[in-house]
């Protein structure tokens, strides 16, 4: 009896040291800051042509997500969604016409994980989509709203650090293919007469807050 305690006790040590894979059951609050750059070649605004001007780029953003932990879902892969907001971007053509320019989004994006075993380095491929909508305000005597709504792919690589238990830090970068209606909307049944794309690329750099076991 004690024999069969002994190798079954044995067996359960082996199985457990010899898993290819670690669970980390603990969800990630990420903050980012970073920049997106659209494409010249696609990104034609055409309230910044009809008054010619332009916003600044590269186009700073922030945004706030969250990370399900790997040991929640399939080995190796996670899933993370949150928010971002363009930053209100202002431009004065005129002495009474100011225009105004933000976007906000929300995206939802699976990631591997290249080296999950490691405790304190993670590589992560993703892979996932983007809604939201971009707006331009027109202030001259009379205050118009143009919008475009943005749905596009994100493939992204993400790497990050943890050297403390609960905080991470990292980098990220992703290209933003917009497969959306690219045409502008002001009011009902009423369109611009010229098209954008929110295609592009952005860099970032965040920090997370882990907790959990």
């Amino acid at each position: 009896m004690h024999r069969i305690l002994i190798i079954t006790l044995m067996l359960k040590t082996l199985l457990i040291t010899g898993q290819s894979f670690t669970s980390d059951n603990r969800n990630s609050l990420k903050a980012s800051y970073g920049y997106f750059v659209p494409w010249a070649r696609y990104y034609k605004n055409p309230i910044e042509t009809r008054f010619g001007t332009t916003f600044s780029s590269p186009r700073p953003f922030v945004a706030l997500s969250l990370e399900h932990p790997r040991g929640y879902g399939s080995r190796n892969i996670c899933g993370e969604y949150g928010v971002s907001y363009f930053l209100n971007q202002t431009k004065n053509p005129g002495d009474t016409l100011t225009l105004h320019w933000f976007a906000n989004n929300f995206f939802l994006v699976l990631k591997y994980d290249m080296f999950p075993q490691n405790k304190y380095i993670d590589l992560f491929i993703c892979g996932g989509g983007l809604v939201g909508s971009q707006r331009i305000i027109v202030d001259d005597k009379e205050r118009r709203v143009y919008r475009n709504f943005n749905a596009a792919l994100i493939p992204r690589v993400e790497l990050r650090v943890q050297t403390v238990k609960r905080i991470s830090l990292g980098l990220e970068a992703a290209f933003l293919y917009d497969l959306s209606n690219t045409r502008w909307k002001s009011r009902p049944d009423t369109w611009s007469p010229d098209h954008s794309a929110f295609t592009g690329t952005t860099l970032n750099a965040f920090v997370g807050w882990c907790w959990g076991k």
